[in-house]
């Protein structure tokens, strides 16, 4: 029995210890705007900078030009990996400049907006994998064999 619970409590302090991240490194800080020689600028700014696999994490940003907002204009997500850009989806802008909406990554890459000719920052989203433990045993006499198993996702 002993053994059984100290088992229990040596998996369950190494799974919460390569599961957890700094609260520092959870929090979003806002992207800079990057300006490629005209007054346009937009940003990028998701919720979170590290969620669990398959798990959605709002973005927002804003989109201005000339200092002023512009609304109505469609703004492209983009996730960067491996050298190779694909789209995360669009966002139009309210009468502030701000869109807002969500982008499910499944790797670990570097997200960006897109609009007007110009792009954001880039922020990084890492995704934490989906782990999953079961424990069973077997008794034969005075033996007890303790069986783990799981799955990384």
């Amino acid at each position: 029995m002993f053994r059984r619970a100290f088992c229990t409590v040596v998996l369950a302090t190494v799974i919460l210890t390569c599961a957890a991240a700094p609260a520092a490194a959870r929090e979003a800080r806002p992207s800079q705007a990057v300006h490629t020689g005209s007054a346009t600028a937009v940003t990028f700014t998701p919720r979170l900078t590290m969620v669990r696999y398959a798990r959605a994490v709002s973005v927002s940003g804003f989109l201005t030009s000339d200092g002023d907002p512009v609304a109505g204009a469609t703004v492209t997500l983009r996730e960067t990996r491996g050298g190779v850009t694909r789209d995360g989806g669009t966002a139009v802008t309210n009468g502030q400049g701000l869109y807002q909406t969500t982008v499910s990554p499944r790797f670990n890459a570097s997200w960006h907006a897109e609009a007007a000719g110009v792009s954001s920052a880039s922020v990084v989203i890492q995704v934490r994998p989906r782990v999953t433990l079961a424990l069973s045993h077997t008794q034969s006499g005075a033996r007890l064999t303790e069986i783990f198993s799981g799955a990384v996702a």
